[in-house]
């Protein structure tokens, strides 16, 4: 027999107990990276705020290390360039001044030189005058004394003369030129045979000489 559709047996739907809820398993992301126990991970977030504090620490150092470099470059670094151009000045004075030294007793020494080469051929020259006893030997004595005094009068004029012998170097032309007049009228008082010019004539060499002698008193004054 048909069974009625509409008649079918009609259970009651009853409300299903609610089930335990289920256990949240956390799965790490294919792309975590392991890390060992209590390291710190590059994402989490007090080590994401590192490089933060890290570049202010490093501005704060480059900063003070300008600091510092400017302090010894106006400071320290001044002072010593300073002290190292003060040590060079003072090496160059030192130096200067020693080679001035040297110059100078270079100069002296070529000016005692000269001095004493034709000084003694004057001296010995003016011995032989005042001791000879014949004509001949007298006018030859004449005539050496005036060579040799007017090559020394020319020497002397030519040479560079020390500033601190100048007053001795002075005196010695003013003695010589004296002398180079007295041989002059003392040879031409024997040329001539005339006696008075070459008394006159023996008169100014003395003079003269004694000037040279004079002159070479205070050239050695100078010079102790």
């Amino acid at each position: 027999m048909p069974v009625d559709p509409d008649r079918r047996v009609r259970r009651p739907l009853t409300a299903a107990a609610p089930s335990a809820a289920l256990p949240v398993i956390e799965v790490g992301s294919a792309f975590d990276v392991p890390s060992a126990p209590g390291e710190p991970r590059p994402w989490d977030p007090h080590v994401l705020e590192a490089p933060a504090a890290n570049q202010s620490r490093t501005g704060w150092l480059v900063v003070a290390a300008v600091a510092v470099v400017g302090l010894i470059a106006s400071g320290t670094l001044g002072a010593a360039v300073l002290v190292t151009i003060a040590q060079r000045d003072a090496a160059r004075y030192q130096l200067a001044r020693a080679d001035q030294e040297l110059q100078a007793r270079k100069a002296t020494d070529a000016y005692l030189t000269l001095y004493t080469w034709h000084s003694g051929r004057v001296a010995t020259e003016y011995q032989n005058l005042t001791a000879c006893d014949a004509y001949i030997r007298c006018r030859i004595a004449a005539e050496h004394h005036l060579v040799y005094t007017l090559a020394f009068q020319a020497a002397r004029s030519s040479a560079a003369v020390p500033a601190k012998l100048a007053i001795a170097d002075r005196q010695v032309g003013q003695a010589l030129s004296l002398s180079i007049d007295a041989d002059e009228e003392l040879i031409a008082g024997m040329d001539a045979g005339d006696a008075s010019m070459v008394a006159d004539g023996f008169k100014k060499l003395d003079a003269g000489m004694l000037g040279f002698g004079q002159a070479e008193t205070t050239l050695a004054a100078l010079l102790a």
